[in-house]
């Protein structure tokens, strides 16, 4: 999750790397490593209008089937890079989605029309959970560790 990309840059918050999109001067995503120590990632192309929904034939989805794997794989990475620079835990990871108003939410596509509700709400900001060690426990039982 966020950026993968070969740009990077320093400026007065700390080092970037983020993805272009295109021949545009837009990145789709960044990781940001602050002076400070914390760490932001944004990733803006898992909530980008498609043709269809754009033309309104179709909703705009959250489709947190396909980025909760990416975010615990992406978190580990972080706790790694944490835990390689001498941080101690703990750490607190949060989670924001912006402007999702009128998204729906599914796990897996096949049943998104069924009883799906749209977002009520701008933003979606997620409780900070602390994590007291660099392990991650996903919801099937399974350890990630980085």
């Amino acid at each position: 999750m966020a950026a993968s990309g070969w740009n990077n840059r320093h400026d007065v918050e700390g080092y970037y790397v983020y993805q272009p999109w295109g021949a545009e001067d837009v990145a789709t995503s960044y990781t940001l490593v602050s002076n400070s120590g914390w760490i932001e990632a944004v990733d803006s192309y898992w909530l980008r209008p498609d043709d269809a929904s754009q033309e309104r034939r179709v909703p705009n989805v959250l489709p947190t089937g396909g980025i909760e794997p990416e975010l615990i794989q992406a978190v580990a990475a972080y706790f790694g890079v944490l835990k390689i620079i001498g941080a101690e835990p703990p750490v607190v990871v949060m989670l924001s989605f912006l402007s999702v108003r009128g998204f729906v939410v599914y796990l897996d596509p096949m049943f998104r029309n069924q009883g799906a509700r749209r977002i009520g709400r701008d933003n979606l900001l997620i409780p900070g959970q602390w994590s007291k060690r660099w392990t991650l426990m996903h919801p099937t039982g399974q350890r990630k560790t980085p």
